[in-house]
């Protein structure tokens, strides 16, 4: 039987294994889930997407995509599941070691406060176990209001596949 190949450039552990941003390109499904902190109390956060990642300039990649998600308060009798779409806009950079960041915007649409449509920012950490997935685990999260950026306290991790479409 012959012995498996790494996905990655290279030998598995050996000095010339590295992978960069340009070997993530392509279009990905990902599911989601953890824990918000919000009116101060605890709310479960799940959902699944697609996302798609740009041919990079410099190491840095555009990323689009959308998803859906729900969130229900933890604490609470008769929860309510929550659901929302987002579409998402941002930035992911892999380094060598197959360690990275991305920054993210996700921008509401469905659900509006007053005449402006919700925005969040989101900051990752992210590891290619493989240049077929992504795991992501969220770092810091912001509100965006119109001129100002509120702190939310969020945890969530990510796993993203790689599709054929």
């Amino acid at each position: 039987m012959a012995a498996r190949r790494s996905p990655q450039r290279g030998s598995a552990g050996g000095a010339n294994a590295s992978i960069t941003t340009a070997d993530i390109v392509g279009t990905y499904a990902y599911r989601f889930g953890g824990y918000v902190m919000l009116q101060v109390r605890p709310w479960w956060l799940t959902g699944i997407g697609k996302l798609k990642i740009a041919a990079p300039q410099e190491n840095i990649a555009k990323v689009t995509g959308a998803h859906r998600s729900s969130i229900m308060p933890i604490e609470a009798q008769d929860s309510p599941v929550t659901p929302a779409t987002w579409t998402l806009d941002g930035t992911i950079e892999i380094h060598k070691d197959g360690t990275g960041t991305a920054t993210i915007v996700f921008k509401s649409v469905s659900k509006r406060i007053g005449k402006r449509t919700r925005r969040l920012r989101g900051e990752f950490n992210v590891v290619v176990p493989g240049t077929d997935r992504l795991w992501m685990m969220s770092q810091q999260t912001w509100l965006l209001g119109n001129d100002t950026y509120t702190a939310s306290q969020e945890l969530v991790q990510v796993e993203a596949v790689r599709v054929p479409y």
